[in-house]
């Protein structure tokens, strides 16, 4: 039984091996994201202490639309619908900080006032004075509380399955704690195989 079970192992430890380098995603360099995903330099700009990936199209005079994203998204979430209401509105849309092109904050500040502060100072550089925000999961967390704290510079508020209400049994604004399980797993898991436990959450140009 023993040449069985060495076998046996040998097999199992060869298709783990053969498993790790399949699903083995290293991170891309910053140059070849620049690449696939950046439109034009000039849509990098510095906005509250960011290097903020922003795309602005549209009549710079007509109504103005700012759309952001929910969690692990991006700007390129929103291009079919710019496609669409750039004919007659000016579409701004950003990464957020931590996603996309943007990248990590700096001060690795990512609550709410930090996201509204952004847009904020966002508006102000592309001197919009009013707007209105188009919000979907967190974004629309986002869009809603800038609203609120901030109703003169929104015309309109639209969200798409916006987040900000508190779960079962949580306090609203209670900062979430991952389960032990969970941190370890990121820890473990190769990337691909998390990626594959969700749905892709952006939009890809058509040729």
């Amino acid at each position: 039984m023993k040449p069985v079970w060495m076998i046996a192992l040998v097999v199992l430890g060869v298709l783990v091996s053969c498993l790790i380098v399949w699903l083995w995603t290293p991170d891309k360099p910053r140059a070849e994201l620049d690449r696939k995903y950046l439109a034009a330099p000039s849509d990098l700009l510095d906005v509250a202490g960011l290097r903020l990936h922003v795309r602005d199209s549209g009549p710079k005079d007509a109504p103005a639309l700012v759309l952001l994203h929910g969690f692990a998204s991006s700007l390129h979430t929103w291009e079919p619908w710019a496609r669409i209401l750039e004919a007659d509105h000016r579409v701004v849309r950003l990464d957020l900080p931590g996603a996309g092109l943007t990248g990590p904050d700096p001060k690795g500040d990512y609550s709410q006032k930090r996201m509204e502060a952004v847009v904020l100072a966002l508006m102000d550089r592309l001197g919009l004075q009013r707007a209105t925000l188009v919000g979907n999961s967190m974004g629309g967390r986002v869009a809603w509380a800038f609203a609120a704290a901030h109703p003169k510079r929104v015309d309109k508020l639209v969200l798409i399955s916006p987040d900000g209400f508190a779960s079962p049994g949580r306090a609203y604004g209670q900062r979430f704690e991952a389960p032990a399980m969970l941190k370890i797993m990121t820890r473990v898991l190769p990337r691909r195989s998390c990626a594959r436990s969700s749905p892709p959450r952006t939009a890809t140009r058509s040729a």
